[in-house]
């Protein structure tokens, strides 16, 4: 039995070297947390901000089609029969007044186009996660600023940092935690699925003007 048994012990003692290896972390000293950084996604390491849920981005292409169906109906239904002319040979085109409205109706639609994108592909205001409280307004006077009014003591009761219940993060004043981008937004007003994207102090100005 030991001739059979003394093989065996060897082998899954080689088997347990390796695993071993890599579980321990003081072989370097320092252990190091691996992360994944995608080219598209909302997360702190994703190279581009890029909702990827599958409604919003279907509501993000609908739009983009109805816009070119409203250029499609306004230049080739709505406009010929209304600023229009015959020619000799029978065959109608559009006056100079009617490529006008063409030309401006199309320019405006690729416009709300251009903000769109710009409002889904714009970090809306996600706080980092080694976001930091800054110093109130109480150690600004201590230190020399211009303060005419005594500061006004926010959140007292919750403590000078207050957390995320969700993402762990620090949760500045006025931020709420999204469901769907997974992040806590600064001044976020709502997700809206037609952006596929939240409306926050990052991106206000491009869903205003979308």
């Amino acid at each position: 039995l030991s001739y059979f048994y003394k093989p065996i012990t060897e082998m899954l003692q080689r088997r347990k070297k390796p695993s071993m290896q890599q579980i321990n972390p003081n072989s370097s000293g320092i252990a190091k947390a691996t992360v994944v950084r995608r080219t598209f996604g909302t997360s702190p390491f994703d190279k581009y901000w890029l909702n990827l849920d599958c409604c919003g981005l279907f509501c993000a292409a609908f739009t983009y089609w109805l816009h070119l169906y409203g250029c499609y109906a306004v230049c080739n239904v709505l406009l010929p029969p209304w600023m229009s002319r015959e020619d000799g040979e029978g065959n109608r085109e559009l006056t100079a007044w009617g490529i006008f409205h063409s030309i401006a109706f199309c320019t405006v639609a690729f416009l709300a186009v251009l903000s769109h994108f710009k409002a889904m592909t714009t970090d809306p205001g996600a706080v980092p996660p080694d976001a930091e409280p800054v110093q109130n307004n109480l150690d600004k006077m201590e230190s020399g600023s211009d303060l005419k009014e005594p500061p006004t003591p926010t959140n007292k009761a919750r403590g000078p940092k207050r957390l995320c219940r969700r993402c762990n993060a620090f949760k500045p004043d006025r931020a709420h935690h999204c469901s769907i981008c997974k992040r806590c937004i600064i001044k976020m007003d709502h997700h809206c699925p037609w952006v596929n994207n939240c409306v926050g102090i990052g991106n206000h100005k491009y869903f205003l003007l979308f």
